[in-house]
């Protein structure tokens, strides 16, 4: 089963490396590509509790 924590980090950190404009503290975009990253992996992790029903 995916760790849902790890992914969203994961897949966070992987966004800001490819869009480093937005590690900048004072962008107004980075709290929001934290909260994609977060939607991602909760889809991903209901989908793969699905899975294993």
């Amino acid at each position: 089963m995916i760790d849902a924590n790890k992914f969203s980090q994961e897949l966070l950190e992987e966004f800001l490396e490819k869009n480093p404009n937005l590690k900048a503290d004072d962008s107004a975009l980075a709290p929001m590509a934290k909260i994609f990253a977060d939607i991602a992996a909760a889809a991903i992790a209901k989908y793969d509790r699905e899975k294993f029903r």
